[in-house]
């Protein structure tokens, strides 16, 4: 059982890893799988590698699925509210976008901790309307641009901010 847990714990991120890519791709042909595959294969690489090298062992962690389900939703939304500033825009002058603080609770550096600073920038940057510049740990804030400003308020989740 421990050989069957320790190749699924080995395999996800590679998985993972290979998916990604495929996404980022936009195309699924064989070079596209091919490559995927080699993808797979170096981030299964470097993860045992860090393993073996580094004192605390690196870990994968999934978020929360109503996370993911926010992130989803503001992925809907945002990709509607950029449209519709880019139509906006062929008629009148384009506007700047804005510089946002998000509370955030960073945490330390242990392996979770780390991976969910991951997720969330990850999360935060995926949507069209908005991208993560910097994780201000010590004042526990994101610091991100979004192309259109709005009104909305994110999820005020400090840990899992979506």
């Amino acid at each position: 059982m421990k050989n069957r847990q320790s190749f699924l714990g080995r395999g996800v991120p590679a998985a993972l890893a290979g998916i990604l890519y495929l996404a980022f791709a936009a195309q699924l042909d064989w070079a596209e799988v091919a490559m995927a595959a080699v993808a797979g294969m170096l981030a299964l690489t470097a993860l045992h590698s860090i393993r073996r090298h580094q004192r605390q062992r690196a870990e994968f962690m999934a978020p929360p699925l109503g996370w993911l389900a926010r992130i989803v939703g503001k992925l809907a939304s945002d990709s509607w509210r950029v449209l519709a500033a880019l139509v906006v825009s062929l008629f009148a002058p384009a506007r700047d976008g804005a510089l946002r603080v998000i509370p955030f609770a960073p945490g330390g550096d242990s392996p979770r901790d780390v991976a969910r600073r991951t997720w969330v920038t990850l999360g935060k940057s995926l949507t069209p309307n908005g991208i993560v510049i910097f994780v201000d740990r010590p004042n526990q804030r994101l610091l991100m641009h979004k192309l259109v400003a709005s009104g909305e308020s994110d999820h005020m989740n400090k840990e899992w901010p979506a």
